[in-house]
């Protein structure tokens, strides 16, 4: 049974903290393997809510229709949508109930929380560690309005009646599509500081399936243009994406290089290696 996120608890010192408030946690995957064992289910994060689930969601052919499923079954109203590769740190479950604590206080209407985003003027916000990009961002106390949110953790309430567009293609950009459907229902997406883990190998060239979402999403709110994302900035007339597209064939057939890297095999070492980062990372930058 789902308590209400305002709830707090008293300390043995009789100070006031949030209550960890319990959670689904939902990450779609093409099939069960290495990388979600050895990553999320992993996370010493998952030890610290008192009650969670996680519902795997494999083989759907995007990621809305994906989390739209979860969202029906899941038992929880508060749901979490998390890429496989990402780890969460033993005290993430206290930051997440945090940053959830003053927004019952002060915008209790909220729609998106995400560990990293980024306002309409492309200033970005959160603290999270990329293996490809390093850490970005630091830890900041009070939960900051953006315009959209990274897809790598993206947080919403069941009973709030957002879902995802179940038209939107692939694993693109849905964490924008459903922040600006968040405002269009008058709810306010939020960056978090929730430090996590992103076990990723971030591409420099963005598949074909990345364009589709971005003219989607450029379609069906072009009346909110621009819109920054977390990658690209959505324009009317497309200048972002074409000099992205322009660097993306010189990456391709001048420099040979598509990725920024692999993903860590080592998951223990790769925690050890971030350990310091959960205090301070460098200045915001596009994942």
């Amino acid at each position: 049974m789902v308590v209400s996120t305002a709830a707090f608890r008293l300390s043995r010192n009789f100070i006031l903290v949030p209550t960890v408030p319990s959670i689904a946690f939902v990450v779609p995957v093409a099939i069960k393997g290495d990388v979600l064992r050895d990553n999320f289910l992993s996370s010493p994060g998952l030890a610290g809510f008192r009650d969670h689930e996680v519902l795997v969601q494999e083989n759907f052919p995007s990621a809305s229709l994906a989390f739209n499923d979860a969202i029906r079954r899941s038992g929880n109203d508060l749901i979490a949508f998390i890429h496989q590769d990402v780890i969460l740190p033993a005290n993430w479950p206290a930051q997440l109930s945090r940053a959830i604590g003053h927004l019952d206080q002060i915008d209790p209407n909220w729609g998106v929380l995400g560990c990293w985003g980024v306002t309409e003027d492309a200033n970005y916000y959160g603290h999270i560690h990329s293996n490809g990009l390093g850490t970005l961002g630091r830890a900041f106390e009070q939960p900051v309005p953006v315009q959209t949110l990274d897809e790598t953790v993206l947080i919403l309430r069941k009973s709030s009646g957002l879902r995802f567009d179940d038209k939107l293609p692939h694993f693109h950009l849905h964490g924008s599509d459903i922040c600006l459907e968040a405002a269009r229902q008058g709810r306010r997406s939020y960056a978090i500081s929730a430090f996590c883990t992103h076990n990723n190998f971030p591409y420099t060239i963005l598949p074909r399936e990345f364009y589709e979402c971005y003219s989607y999403v450029k379609l069906k709110w072009v009346a909110h243009l621009p819109i920054q994302t977390s990658c690209i900035r959505i324009t009317r007339f497309d200048f972002p994406m074409r000099w992205r597209r322009l660097q993306e064939v010189y990456l391709r057939h001048i420099r040979r290089k598509e990725s920024f890297g692999a993903r860590a095999q080592n998951v223990n070492a790769l925690l050890k290696e971030v350990g310091g980062a959960m205090i301070e990372g460098p200045a915001g930058r596009s994942l």
